[in-house]
């Protein structure tokens, strides 16, 4: 998952990515030893947060599936932390703790179980 937006100030952009868990001190590594070429103020990161996606070829023909995501996930008081869209998938970022809760609501709402 890859987000990019422009920041407050409208002069630089903010960009979101995830990265396996074991790749994280490898990839902080990398960012700050090409800090002169990546020219960067800040980086922030949390490691406790999970991926929890939405798949299907079907969801092009299916208005509503992004608001029946969110309602369902919002109604269990997951908070969505990043989303990441195309035609056939939904990516969001949420706090790892929740992911089976999610999981769970997600077969629920869209009655794979």
């Amino acid at each position: 998952m890859v987000i990019q937006n422009t920041s407050l100030d409208g002069k630089t952009a903010n960009i979101t990515f995830t990265i396996k868990q074991e790749d994280l001190k490898k990839t902080l590594d990398i960012i700050e030893k090409n800090k002169q070429k990546i020219n960067y103020n800040k980086i922030t990161h949390d490691d406790k947060l999970a991926k929890v996606s939405i798949i299907g070829a079907g969801m092009i023909a299916s208005p509503g599936v992004t608001h029946k995501m969110f309602r369902s996930l919002a109604n269990e008081g997951i908070n969505i932390l990043a989303i990441s869209t195309s035609e056939i998938k939904i990516s969001v970022l949420i706090k790892e703790d929740l992911t089976q809760k999610a999981v769970k609501i997600l077969h629920k709402t869209f009655e794979l179980n």
